[in-house]
């Protein structure tokens, strides 16, 4: 996802670049691997708490500090995935990744490319 704002060299022209819009899209690796992972899952369906005890036995580093990612961190990632339309929270227990995982996919893949 892209900002509103590009930048061209002249007016009216082609834009040359382009602003991540990190408020809007998910930008930490380490997020963007759990949302590969819930999309991965058999039946992209899955009980919240049975996803973060697969995904704390993973042993998933913190691309922010390289400390392997607590359940709070965790669950913080969820949420922050939740609140940006990457995965639904059905009967507030059960994670379904959204449309929007698979439409960002290859740029996820991306993202989670970079982990530590």
């Amino acid at each position: 996802m892209v900002s509103g704002k590009a930048e061209t060299d002249a007016p009216g022209g082609k834009p040359t670049a382009y602003k991540f819009a990190r408020d809007a899209a998910i930008s930490w690796p380490t997020t963007a691997f759990i949302l590969l992972h819930l999309w991965k899952f058999p039946g992209r369906a899955v009980e919240r708490v049975v996803f973060i005890e697969k995904m704390l036995k993973l042993g998933i580093r913190n691309s922010s500090t390289g400390n392997t990612l607590t359940e709070d961190e965790l669950r913080h990632q969820i949420a922050t995935s939740i609140k940006l339309n990457y995965i639904d929270l059905v009967n507030n227990s059960v994670l379904v990744p959204t449309d929007r995982v698979e439409f960002e996919h290859a740029l996820l893949e991306f993202i989670a490319s970079h982990l530590n």
